[in-house]
């Protein structure tokens, strides 16, 4: 009688630590996200009303409270990207939840941050455009109407 081999894996060791670093990564969030204070709330969602020029609907107050719950966004990165919207002229919520998510990609978490890279941003628009340095290209006029000056 022939006896067939069986290779088996023991995973319980790996499980053990990636649970004991997903409950330390837990705990961590914890401590770091501070809960945003009723005041600080409601004036977020009173000046985003004011600056829509209407009252948010349930869905609108759903999303602005995941900002602030889950996202653990600052009351002044709210803030931040509200007055950027506004400037464009882009009264939703969608486009605000765009800048966020594009200055989370980013890394800007302060205000300070995003104050920064928009005063560098504005900086490089502002700068002259760079002048052609190639060859000199002669102008041909070949329509024969040419006039000498």
């Amino acid at each position: 009688m022939k006896v067939k081999k069986v290779d088996a894996y023991d995973f319980t060791q790996m499980y053990d630590k990636l649970g004991i670093l997903k409950s330390a990564e837990h705990e961590q969030d914890q401590q770091t996200a501070q809960p945003v204070k009723v005041n600080e709330r409601q004036a977020v969602f009173e000046s985003i009303e004011k600056e829509f020029g209407r009252t948010l609907s349930p869905l609108e107050m759903e999303t602005i409270s995941q900002w602030l719950d889950i996202d653990h966004y600052t009351p002044e990165i709210i803030q931040l990207a509200l007055k950027e919207a506004v400037l464009s002229q882009v009264y939703n919520l969608k486009y605000m939840d765009r800048i966020l998510v594009s200055w989370e990609k980013k890394n800007l978490r302060s205000p300070q941050q995003v104050e920064a890279y928009q005063h560098q941003r504005k900086s490089a628009d502002n700068e002259a455009p760079a002048r052609y340095k190639g060859p000199k290209i002669p102008f041909i006029d070949l329509s024969g109407n040419s006039e000498q000056k």
